[in-house]
């Protein structure tokens, strides 16, 4: 690989790295084991060639792949991540609208990943994705996916015992002797 940038995201240190494949890539410093140093060199790429800002704008949060072109994605949200949107900024490209009845709109422009979708589900039943529709039905997936998870007659026996509150546990009984 070819580093070519430190990044500071969420409290954590990446080396933002050219691949053999001509692809940028967020190295996480914790997870590597080591590191070790080339003699070959690299020239570093001009502010036309590269330009890291640009890179990660164009993602969700450090995360420089996705599929497609940047879309506008509109999440609206609810109850108190409504207030919580209009004071906080989670990407560059956002745009915060109070709506008429109290929900907010938010509004970024990324490449669709992953990483969008698990903060889009992070906020449960006080978000709806109003677009892309592709975007939409995937979270929508995902949360039946999730919701069906919770379905008693689908917990394995093991879960639905944790689950229980400890009052209508019963206690394991000695045999007298």
């Amino acid at each position: 690989i070819e580093p070519l940038s430190l990044v500071v995201f969420d409290h954590q240190f990446y080396v933002l790295a050219k691949r053999d494949t001509g692809t940028f890539h967020p190295y996480r410093f914790v997870r590597m084991a080591g590191v070790q140093k080339l003699d070959e060199a690299f020239t570093y790429p001009s502010k036309g060639e590269y330009d890291p800002k640009s890179i990660l704008a164009q993602g969700f949060g450090i995360h420089t792949y996705g599929t497609g072109p940047v879309e506008d994605v509109e999440v609206i949200l609810s109850g108190a991540w409504a207030t919580f949107a209009l004071t906080h900024r989670w990407h560059p490209s956002q745009r915060a609208t109070k709506l008429d009845d109290g929900r907010v709109s938010v509004v970024v422009q990324v490449r669709l990943c992953r990483e969008l979708e698990t903060w889009i589900l992070g906020f449960g039943e006080h978000a709806v994705v109003a677009r892309p529709e592709g975007l939409a039905a995937t979270v929508g997936g995902r949360l039946k996916l999730a919701a069906a998870a919770y379905e008693p007659s689908l917990r394995s026996p093991s879960v639905a015992k944790a689950r229980r509150p400890a009052a209508d546990r019963q206690p394991k009984r000695r045999a007298s002797r």
